[in-house]
């Protein structure tokens, strides 16, 4: 599945030298900046160090104490970017064995308020970080589907902003179906019914991802572009 593109907006492409580990403690530190600007570069530097494919430094990320900043930032009205780079950062630390602690951050209530998010990037993205976390257990799992996630994920794969929206969309979706005992049928019986009909009515590889998205895994981490 491709990968979100890099940050919208006139700020693209900012601060796009490779972060270091031992420049953690002044990143955090500028993430309580008033300033926006800093604000998004220190976020954006925690995600590409989040996003490195082998051994990502969550565990450093997390006792520097950014992860109550980073799910703050979810909520955050006026600057989409630092929404979507927030997202991507606990995407990221939802695809390790540290999930419970996104969880625990209180994450999930805003991912899903983000489903419905004007931006499309942002909703994919959030899309893409309850998937990790459903991944992880029908515990989770279960607390995502009574958070209301179903109805605004379904809207999202019935009318897709982009191609990797709908990959994300059916591949969290999937992760919505796992696991036993199984998810309240009657709940679910909407997201089954699109699925068939998605299947039956796309031929393209996109679409059949809705039939093999179970075999891409539980949880991934979307590394940087």
């Amino acid at each position: 599945m491709e990968n979100v593109a890099e940050p919208l907006g006139s700020t693209a492409g900012a601060n796009s030298g490779k972060p270091v580990l031992s420049d953690l403690p002044s990143i955090t530190k500028d993430l309580s900046s008033d300033n926006k600007e800093v604000v998004l570069l220190a976020v954006r530097a925690i995600r590409k160090l989040l996003s490195a494919e082998q051994q990502p430094p969550v565990l450093q990320v997390l006792e520097a104490g950014a992860l109550p900043k980073l799910c703050a930032f979810l909520d955050t009205r006026d600057n989409a970017e630092i929404v979507f780079e927030a997202a991507w950062a606990l995407t990221n630390i939802a695809s390790t064995d540290y999930t419970s602690v996104v969880v625990d951050g209180n994450a999930i209530p805003a991912l899903v308020r983000l489903l419905v998010n004007e931006n499309a990037n942002i909703r994919e993205q959030a899309a893409w970080c309850l998937g990790n976390i459903a991944g992880d257990g029908t515990n989770f799992r279960d607390m995502i589907l009574k958070e209301g996630a179903l109805e605004p994920l379904l809207c999202n794969i019935k009318e897709p902003a982009c191609l990797s929206l709908l990959q994300n969309t059916v591949w969290t979706l999937s992760n919505l179906c796992r696991g036993k005992p199984r998810p309240d049928v009657d709940i679910m019986a909407p997201a089954a019914a699109l699925l068939a009909n998605l299947v039956a009515t796309h031929a393209d590889k996109t679409v059949r991802d809705g039939e093999e998205c179970t075999h891409v895994g539980r949880k991934r981490l979307q590394a940087a572009n």
